[in-house]
This record gives C-alpha cells, structure tokens and sequence, in this order.
C-alpha cells in the first residue's frame, strides 16, 4: 500500500465521491453515472481521434476522415439514423508558408489566419501597439503597403480576456484594409514559440492576408523597429482557397422511449484549427458524445437523445448555424441543447443566457448533483461555440463551463495534444454531461420551452448580448 501514489489516491477518493453522488440519484441517472464512471471508452476514443486522425480543419481531407470515423463510431454504439449533412462553407487549406527579415536572413516563425489569401511580398514592419482605433488614426496614409505588427503579447488573465482579445480581430482586420496594408502579423501570447492559428473573419475570405506570429519573433520585431533598424519581412504564404466546398454534420440519435417526437439535442464540434490534434478543442466533446450514444443505447430515456457533431464551428459555428436552417421545422420539439466544447477538466458551471425559466431549471441541477459538479449557474454567453445559434431562435440551450486552466494556453496550438488529458477529470466531465441529459430526457414535463423571437430580442438587450452580436456580425435571431 505504500507505493500507491498519490494520484492514484484521488483518483479512488473521487471514484468513491462520484459513486456516492450517483447512489442518491434517480435510478436512470445513477445508473448512467456508473457507467461513465466504471465503463466509458471515451478516453480511448479521444486517443484514437487525436492520434490516428489528428488535426481536422473543416473541408479538408482530415476533416472527411473524421466525418467517416464518426458515422462509424455511431454505428458500433448501436445510434439510429445516423448520417451526415451536408452544408456549403468556404474552403481554405494553408499549403506553404515562408516568412524572414530580409536583413538578417532570420527566419520568423508564425501561421496564417484560416481563409487568408495568398501573399508573396518584401515590406517594411510598422509596430502599430495594440491595434486601437486612435493606433491606426496617429499613421494614417502611411501604411500602405507596409506589413503591421499587432499585439504586446501579454497573455490573457482568465477566458474572458482571452475572448475579448479574439474579439478585437476583426476590427483590427478592417482598418489594416482601410490603411491598403500589405500584411497584418498579431503577436501570440504564449511563449515557448508557440504557432497558435484561428479565423479572422467568420465564413468569408480575409481581405488582409492576416498571420499569427510567435510572442518570441513578435517580440524581437517589436525590439528592433523600436532600436530604429531597418526590419523588412519577405512572405511566401501559398493558400488554396475553393469558394464553394462542402462539409458535414454528423447526426445520430437514441429514440425516447415514451416521448420520442420531443428531444434533447447534445453538441460539441468536430472540426478542429491549428498544427495540433485538436484534443481539447473539441475532440473531448466528440468522444464524450460518442460514448453517450453507446450507453444511452443500452438504457433509453424517455425522451429522444440526438447527438450532433459540428464541423464548420471554428470558421464562425457555421455548422450549427446550418443545423438550425435545415432543421427548422422542428425548433419547437427540442427541449433543451447543451453544448460541451471547453475541454477535458470538470465541469465548474453551467453558462445560461439570462433566461430565467433556464436558470431555475439549472440550479435543481446543481443542487441535485452536488460534489458531481457543476458548483453554480452563470449568468451571460459565450457566443464562440454551437450553443449560440440555438440561443438566438429561442431554443433553451446553455453550455457546460469546464475548469480552463491549460485550455486556453494549449487550443489552437501544436500543444493540444492527447497528453493534456487527465483521464479521472475527463470522466467527471463526462459524468455531468450524461447526468445533465439524462435527468432533462426523463423530466415528467418538459425542461423548458422555446422562446418567441421578440422574448429574446428582449432578453438580449436586456443582457448587454446584443453589442457583442453586433460585433461578431451577428444580428439578433437571424434565423427565425
């Protein structure tokens, strides 16, 4: 006994704790519990997804093969009607890039933006700090043609400046093209010269050929323009870029067993962006789902599980934005959505909209589950994930918040890798996602209802969301 280690320790002792929570439950929920707990392959589903397929940036190769894994995956869980769904997108592939100081002949390490068009050009580095508005206005006229380095490269102190500085791009992007620049370089935050990749611009082609650049090479630009030495920087950045392509959603579902024209619908996307595996962001949401579907299979609830699997979502959700067009004829009959898509640690919270029929729901939840998690309800939205076209067309949808810690530092990266899961945290994730749908799935009413249109025009004012729509390019139920 002395050599079990510590980790093995808590690993029992939160065993024992999640065994505990589920014997005071329903008879449905503590059984699903069990399951995830003693008998989930999620974790080997996320392995296989992250290391035998890896990246999946949507209407890519990778991407297809990922669309087929799923279907396949659906199959052996015994899902019915699972297939994919077609949806047309921009398509975008980075296929070689080249960037150094022609002074020094040193080479910069960065990645462009997805949807950036294709550069080959030699121009002088101007260091515009931040990118601000008044940035921009003291250069006015001189920047045409120039490559602008943007950013201080100070990492983000919780997810919320994370969110704000990923916010502030396509402004950034607009007034470089106002200002006829040649090139616009953002500086990472991370160091250790991390090649972080993301979208400047949801669902259309970057009219800036825009780039993300180490905080280490970002830095040292930033040094030598203020030392007054002449900075050059030669690009070579070959895109391929196809107007038109096509990609999918997968969809599968476990009919209910006494009210099965009524669902719960289960989200996470299954694309990814960036030179790693996409672990985190969001493969663990996809195993997650896969896994439910074989343990729903085994014990039905009441009502219908649909599972969906988004591609498209890094590009600006539009995948979910076109689950919401094809499916609207049956908006009404979801009874709530809940997205997984902040990684592999436990859940700390579930995120709801302001709506309040929503919060009153979530916090029997959070008092039913207890140590379980999640601790509370968020008031506010996160409109970077698939949740949020749902929320727009009133459907009762809300996110589960996850622990972030090494999540925001790893996505996007070449580090979001298998390695960064910790198995026993991942399946306390997965332990609320599947008591969260299973106890809504086998309510005796319903969880709540759809929201007219001017309801959440109203709630969105009301809550401050609509600046953040407005921001985004997004207007207030576009869909309904």
């Amino acid at each position: 006994m002395k050599n079990f280690s510590r980790k093995a320790w808590l690993a029992v002792l939160l065993l024992g704790c999640l065994s505990a929570v589920a014997a005071a439950q329903s008879d449905a929920t503590a059984w699903v519990i069990n399951q995830v707990l003693f008998e989930s392959r999620a974790y080997e589903l996320l392995r296989e997804l992250s290391d035998d397929i890896g990246g999946r940036l949507s209407t890519t190769a990778a991407a297809e093969r990922a669309v087929g894994w799923a279907e396949e995956q659906f199959r052996r869980a015994g899902a019915s009607n699972f297939r994919r769904e077609p949806f047309p997108m921009l398509g975008w592939e980075s296929e070689a890039l080249l960037a150094e100081v022609t002074e020094t002949r040193r080479p910069v390490q960065m990645l462009a933006y997805a949807a950036t068009p294709s550069l080959e050009t030699a121009a002088a580095v101007i260091d515009l700090g931040e990118g601000t508005e008044q940035e921009f206005s003291r250069q006015a006229g001189k920047l045409n043609g120039k490559v602008l380095l943007v950013g201080s490269g100070q990492p983000p102190r919780n997810l919320e400046e994370y969110l704000a500085a990923y916010l502030a791009v396509p402004g950034i992007v607009e007034r470089a093209k106002q200002e006829r620049a040649a090139a616009l370089l953002l500086v990472h935050f991370q160091p250790g010269q991390v090649l972080y990749q993301s979208v400047a611009l949801s669902g259309r082609t970057t009219p800036v050929a825009a780039f993300r650049v180490t905080r280490e090479d970002g830095l040292w630009l930033r040094r030598r323009i203020a030392s007054g030495q002449p900075t050059t920087l030669r690009i070579r950045s070959i895109n391929r870029i196809r107007e038109a392509a096509t990609s999918w959603n997968v969809v599968a579902e476990v009919p209910g067993t006494e009210k099965p024209e009524e669902i719960v619908l289960v989200g996470a996307h299954l694309d990814s962006i960036g030179p790693g595996a996409g672990t985190l962001d969001d493969g663990a949401g996809v195993a997650a789902l896969l896994d439910l579907a074989r343990i729903l299979r085994q014990q039905p609830a009441k009502r219908t599980v649909r599972f969906a699997l988004f591609m498209g979502e890094e590009e600006g959700l539009l995948g979910s934005f076109a689950y919401v067009r094809q499916h609207r004829d049956e908006l009404d009959l979801i009874v709530a959505m809940v997205q997984m898509d902040t990684g592999a640690g436990r859940v700390v919270a579930y995120e709801n909209t302001g709506r309040p029929d929503v919060a009153a729901r979530l916090e029997k939840l959070v008092a039913k589950f207890g140590p379980l998690g999640p601790r509370e309800v968020r008031q506010g939205q996160s409109w970077y994930s698939d949740h949020g076209p749902f929320v727009l067309v009133g459907v009762p949808a809300f996110f589960l918040m996850q622990e972030t810690s090494e999540y925001e530092g790893y996505i996007h990266t070449q580090a979001d890798t298998f390695d960064k899961v910790n198995p026993d945290d991942y399946r306390a994730a997965q332990a609320v996602l599947a008591a969260t749908v299973v106890e809504i799935a086998n309510l005796p009413e319903r969880f709540a209802r759809r929201w007219s249109k001017q309801e959440m025009r109203d709630l969105l004012e009301r809550t401050g969301e609509v600046k953040v729509l407005r921001e985004l390019g997004i207007s207030p139920g576009p869909l309904d």
